[in-house]
């Protein structure tokens, strides 16, 4: 036991070096995520208003109710209404910054229509819109409409969780798996086999530092935005929990990949397409739920990391529960060990 932990730690030693080195790695791990997430900040944080061609409204409550007001409301295009099946209350939606005016349906009670201040006169389009529709049995009851505070996440303070999956999801391809497919091409871990060094040694300490590197690069990146740009961090429980589990998710799904491939020159553009891949429909940047692309999300770990990270550091997520994300994490976490184990071979020519 002793024997295999001072190899475990000398192997961790060892391979940090290597990695720190290695000039790609360290510029996908730190540089790039920091010159990304300083140059978002200035941008967006510069300007927080935002004026919308049209208003997105959510409509949440009891079915039946819901689907009376979504048909009235589409008589108007510049209404894109989307029905909400959970409990988020209204003043969590108009903080996401997805929507501009809640419509809150409670079962045989007027219909209430929440909405900023900068938005009031969306409230008020509604409200006349469904005054004559109003599902109570007294018709002439009138609608209520409440101001929410301003306090809207926007800029960098929604898109803080994206940058932080889009740089761990570099440290997973080309921190990870690139560096791996291409120690194998070169025939290197051939040499451990001369030593006796333990097969699960080596994984864990090749796991082990890049564990390190994708929480030291989140640490980094958070400071940067909590301290210098003033994003605030809803649940920092949560957040530690979600981004100890996404880092040792996504470095294992990294090393998972590395098993199907002994030739970087193949590796390389299978990681470009997974890259953007990820970006497109890993709930990062875009909101995907409920159009036809939905599904894909499904596909990678990505996803469900996303949206846990939105929830914790906004409180709003748009496709998972917390609980939801957490488990398809676990899920690709197991997945992904397997494969990495299975398929690890000291000659990976005979594998």
């Amino acid at each position: 036991m002793n024997y295999n932990w001072s190899v475990f730690f000398s192997m961790f030693r060892a391979n940090l070096k290597e990695y720190t080195r290695d000039i790609l790695p360290f510029l996908f791990s730190f540089i790039m995520p920091v010159f990304f997430i300083v140059a978002y900040g200035v941008s967006k944080n510069g300007t927080q208003t935002e004026q919308a061609f049209s208003a997105n409204v959510a409509i949440i409550g009891s079915a039946n109710d819901t689907a009376k007001i979504e048909e009235k409301l589409k008589d108007f295009t510049l209404f894109k209404i989307q029905v909400i099946n959970s409990i988020e209350s209204a003043d969590t939606l108009i903080a996401s910054g997805k929507y501009q005016a809640v419509v809150s349906v409670l079962e045989n009670s007027t219909p209430q229509v929440a909405s900023t201040s900068q938005y009031l006169n969306v409230a008020t389009l509604i409200k006349k819109t469904l005054q004559g529709e109003v599902m109570t049995h007294a018709s002439s009851t009138d609608i209520p409409t409440r101001v929410v505070s301003d306090n809207r996440i926007a800029g960098l303070d929604y898109s803080f969780a994206a940058i932080l999956s889009l740089s761990l999801l570099q440290v997973a391809l080309f921190g990870t798996a690139a560096p791996v497919v291409t120690a194998k091409e070169k025939g290197l871990y051939r040499l451990f086999k001369i030593i006796p060094v333990p097969r699960m040694g080596l994984l864990g300490a090749q796991v082990a530092v890049r564990f390190f590197v994708s929480m030291l690069q989140l640490l980094v990146l958070t400071a940067i935005a909590v301290f210098v740009f003033n994003v605030p961090v809803k649940y920092p429980v949560t957040f530690i929990m979600v981004i100890s589990c996404a880092a040792l998710t996504l470095v294992n799904y990294g090393y998972a990949i590395a098993g199907f491939f002994n030739r970087m020159s193949m590796a390389s553009a299978f990681l470009i397409v997974l890259n953007f891949y990820c970006i497109f429909f890993g709930q990062m940047f875009s909101d995907i739920n409920g159009s036809s692309w939905q599904l894909l999300v499904y596909t990678t770990p990505v996803g469900f990391i996303s949206e846990a990270l939105h929830y914790a550091t906004t409180g709003y997520a748009s496709m998972f529960t917390i609980f939801q994300s957490m488990t398809g994490m676990l899920i690709y976490l197991l997945v992904s060990c397997f494969i990495g184990i299975r398929f690890f071979s000291f000659e990976p020519g005979k594998a």
